[in-house]
C-alpha cells in the first residue's frame, strides 16, 4: 500500500523530482498536516505555506487530487516539488503504519486508516497531556453519534452507487458497501427491510438507497442503515422486463436446440440498425478488415423511442424475405439505460426473431446490457464489432489455415512420393534379383539337360562298350521283324564300323 513513485517520475522531469527529494529530507513531517475526508478511501496532505495539496486514493494507490499554486510550479510539468516531497511522506507513513490493508475487511480497515490519520497528525500535535480534559472513548462516540442523529441531513438520504463487498448473514441481514468512483460506503440492511426487496442484490448493482447514517459504537464507524433499496433507472420496466423473459423461457424460445448457426462464409450480411452513430461505422469497418468480399445491407431503423420497435419488425421482415436471402443478419445498437434499449423487450419482436428463417446475431448495448432479443436470437455479441466478427470469417486466419493445410499436403505428398519411390527401387531390385536367379536356375537346368543328353548320345553309348546296328538306309535296327536274310547290315563300335550279312534270323524264344 503505496504511491507509486515511477508514475510520479513520468509526470515530472528528472530535476523537479530530485528537487522533492532534497525537500522531503529537510522537511520530513513537521510542515505537513493529515487529515481523512472519508474513513475508507483517502488521505489528504497539504503544505498550507505554499498551497500545495494531494489526496492519495488507498484503493488504487494513485494520486487523485495534485493541487499546486506555489511559485515553484511548472505549467508544463503540472506537479511541483512539494507534491513529490508530500508523495515521499505518505508512503514512509503509510509503510510504518498499515500494512496488509488489503486484507482486512471494512471495519478492520476503516479502525487502521483512523489509526494511521492519528499518527500522521502526531508530529504536529503537543506533547503535553491534560489529563482532566480528557474523555473516554465512549464519550466520544456518544458525542458524534448525536451530532449524527440530530442532523437532518444525514437522517433522510438517498444515495446511488454501485453495491460492493456484499456480505449476507445468516440471521437474514445483509452488510455491503456502496460505491461511486471516488467514495465508498458501509451499510447494514436489517431482515425486515431486506424481506421488501423484489431482488436479489449482487455486486455490481446499481442500486438507490434510502436510509440514515449511524454510528456503530463497539467499533467507532459509521455506516448507511438501508430501509429501501431499488434497482437505479430500472423499478417497473426491469419487473416487465423479468417477467416477460420468465413467460418466453417456458415456451421455449431461448432454447439452445431451437437456435440456428452461423454460416461460416456468409456471402452477403443484412445490418439492421441506426444510419447515424459508431454502431454500423464499427461493423462496416470490421467486415471489411476480416472478409471485405462480403455484401452489407443497411436496413436503417430507429432504434430508441415510440414505434422503434415497429420499425426493427418492418426491417426484419423485409431482410428474412429479401429477393436474394441474407445470410446472417444482425441487429445493432449502442448502450444506454433500460429506457432507452426498451425497443429491444418488445414481445412481437422477440417472435419476429424466433420466427426469422435467416440467422441472427444481436447485438444490444455494451457488455453489461442484455435484452429479450439477446436472449431469443441464435446468438449473443457482447458488442457490435464482435456481431461482425461472429458472421464474418478472418480472411488473414483463413489465408493462414490455406497456407497450413497447404503446407500439411505438400509434405504428405512428398512423404507419400518418396514411399512410392522407395517402394519403387525395392520392387525393381526385387525383380533383377527374380530375374538372376531364375536365369541361372535355367541355365542349371539347361545344363542338366546337357549333361543328359551327352549321356544319352550315340558316341556316349559306343564309348561304355555299346554297339548300334543300322541297315543301309542308316536307320536303327530296332526289330528283327523286319530284316532280311541276306541283307546287309552295319554294326557301329567306338573304333569304327563292321559290315555284315544276314545268314539266318532267330527270334526271341
Amino acid at each position: 500500500m503505496s504511491i507509486s513513485l515511477d508514475l510520479l517520475k513520468l509526470e515530472t522531469d528528472t530535476k523537479i523530482f530530485e528537487r522533492g527529494k532534497e525537500f522531503y529530507e529537510e522537511n520530513p513531517s513537521n510542515q505537513l498536516s493529515f487529515q481523512s475526508n472519508n474513513l475508507n478511501l483517502s488521505i489528504t496532505a497539504e503544505i498550507k505555506e505554499y498551497d500545495c495539496k494531494v489526496e492519495y486514493n488507498l484503493e488504487t494507490g494513485r494520486l487523485d487530487i495534485k493541487k499546486c499554486t506555489c511559485v515553484y510550479f511548472e505549467k508544463n510539468n503540472k506537479i511541483c516539488k512539494h507534491i513529490i516531497s508530500l508523495a515521499l511522506q505518505i508512503n514512509h507513513k503509510l509503510k510504518k503504519t498499515i500494512k496488509n490493508i488489503d486484507m482486512l475487511d471494512s471495519y478492520e480497515k476503516a479502525d487502521e486508516i483512523l489509526n494511521n490519520i492519528i499518527e500522521l497528525n502526531s508530529n504536529t500535535q503537543s506533547n503535553e497531556v491534560d489529563i482532566e480534559q480528557a474523555q473516554s472513548v465512549s464519550q466520544i462516540t456518544t458525542t458524534i453519534k448525536s451530532l449524527m442523529e440530530e442532523n437532518p441531513i444525514l437522517n433522510k438520504l438517498y444515495i446511488k452507487g454501485e453495491i460492493s463487498n456484499l456480505s449476507p448473514n445468516r440471521s437474514g441481514h445483509i452488510y455491503f458497501s456502496i460505491k461511486d468512483e471516488y467514495s465508498l460506503l458501509n451499510c447494514v440492511m436489517f431482515k425486515t427491510s431486506v424481506n421488501n426487496l423484489t431482488f436479489k442484490p449482487q455486486v455490481g448493482d446499481k442500486v438507490i438507497l434510502r436510509g440514515n447514517i449511524t454510528l456503530y459504537e463497539p467499533r467507532g464507524t459509521y455506516q448507511l442503515l438501508v430501509k429501501e433499496m431499488k434497482k437505479e433507472g430500472q423499478g417497473d420496466l426491469f419487473q416487465q422486463f423479468l417477467q416477460l423473459k420468465n413467460k418466453l423461457q417456458i415456451e421455449g424460445l431461448f432454447e439452445p436446440n431451437n437456435k440456428k448457426p452461423i454460416p461460416k462464409f456468409p456471402k452477403s450480411i443484412a445490418v439492421i440498425t441506426s444510419p447515424t452513430g459508431a454502431v454500423i461505422q464499427d461493423i462496416i469497418n470490421t467486415v471489411k478488415r476480416r472478409f471485405p468480399k462480403i455484401t452489407l445491407s443497411l436496413f436503417e431503423v430507429s432504434v430508441q423511442g415510440e414505434n422503434a420497435e415497429k420499425s426493427i419488425i418492418k426491417a426484419l421482415k423485409q431482410a428474412d424475405t429479401y429477393k436474394t436471402p441474407f445470410d446472417t443478419i444482425i441487429i445493432a445498437r449502442g448502450g444506454g439505460s433500460i429506457e432507452d434499449l426498451w425497443c429491444f423487450n418488445d414481445e412481437n419482436l422477440a417472435r419476429e426473431i424466433y420466427n426469422s428463417k435467416t440467422p441472427i446475431i444481436s447485438a444490444i448495448g455494451h457488455q453489461t446490457d442484455f435484452t429479450i432479443c439477446d436472449f431469443v436470437a441464435d446468438i449473443r455479441a457482447e458488442t457490435p464489432t464482435a456481431a461482425a466478427e461472429l458472421a464474418t470469417p478472418n480472411l488473414f486466419d483463413l489465408k493462414q489455415e490455406l497456407n497450413n493445410k497447404k503446407r500439411i499436403i505438400i509434405k504428405s505428398l512428398e512423404h507419400n512420393l518418396e514411399n512410392k519411390q522407395m517402394r519403387l527401387i525395392n520392387l525393381e531390385t526385387s525383380i533383377f534379383s527374380s530375374l538372376e536367379l531364375n536365369l541361372k536356375t535355367k541355365k542349371l537346368q539347361l545344363q542338366n539337360l546337357k549333361d543328359k543328353l551327352k549321356l544319352l548320345s550315340i558316341n556316349s553309348t559306343l564309348k561304355r562298350g555299346f554297339s548300334l546296328t543300322i541297315d543301309k538306309n542308316g536307320k536303327t535296327i530296332k526289330n528283327i521283324d523286319k530284316l532280311n536274310k541276306d541283307e546287309k547290315i552295319i554294326t557301329l563300335l567306338e573304333s569304327g564300323k563292321i559290315t555284315s550279312t544276314i545268314n539266318k534270323i532267330s527270334k526271341k524264344q
